[in-house]
């Protein structure tokens, strides 16, 4: 006899496959090294994420939802090369010029070829559905204009990127009953698919 999941629950659907999520850790050797490249034509794809103006210091925050103490290191040095550089969100504190200019300077730093980012639910004002009426009262009044600008292909893989996410108060939030919609037009032959919330049992991986 089978059970059937409330295909809402992310909770429900952890359960079942919990079991099969080991996790193995990524180091980065002195030379900034992960992994040999491979012999034949690659594409070397590098990934940060969630760096909150903190891209070349060390931060450490609380998590106020869940009251979990976490610690982010990242530095410039320590950043793999790569073709592609990217950037899943949350790379700014909230979403203002001044945040997103100091972004800029610090990726022209990285001598990758490409750099993709993705919106956070923290870069106020790159949503341009968000009502700015249902914010979290601590961000009303920030942000940048709304805009973007769309790279889907690199060298013939494409990339498609989502900022989507369930938590309310915050630009690019959908309930999750609403969700599926959004992941629906995710094209089929996407190679590269860069999501600012974790898929479910992923997270803190990439």
């Amino acid at each position: 006899m089978s059970t059937k999941l409330d295909p809402h629950s992310e909770e429900e659907y952890w359960n079942t496959i919990k079991q099969r999520k080991i996790q193995i850790p990524i180091t980065v050797n002195e030379q900034g090294e992960v992994n040999l490249a491979p012999l034949e034509p690659h594409l070397k794809v590098v990934c940060i994420s969630d760096t909150h103006e903190q891209l070349d210091s060390l931060t450490v925050g609380l998590n106020q939802n869940k009251g979990i103490v976490f610690a982010c290191s990242i530095h410039l040095q320590n950043v793999p090369d790569g073709d592609v550089l990217i950037h899943a969100g949350d790379f700014t504190n909230f979403g203002s010029e001044e945040e997103v200019r100091k972004f800029n300077k610090q990726m022209e730093r990285f001598p990758h070829k490409y750099k993709l980012v993705v919106a956070g639910n923290h870069e106020l004002g790159f949503d341009d559905t968000e009502v700015i009426e249902d914010r979290l009262e601590i961000y009303k009044g920030l942000g940048t204009k709304s805009g973007y600008h769309l790279l889907t292909s690199i060298e013939n893989v494409r990339f498609y990127g989502s900022s989507w996410h369930p938590l309310p108060g915050y630009p690019f939030s959908v309930p999750r009953t609403r969700l599926a919609k959004y992941w629906s037009t995710i094209p089929s032959d996407t190679d590269v698919l860069i999501t600012h919330s974790p898929p479910l049992g992923m997270i803190m991986y990439a």
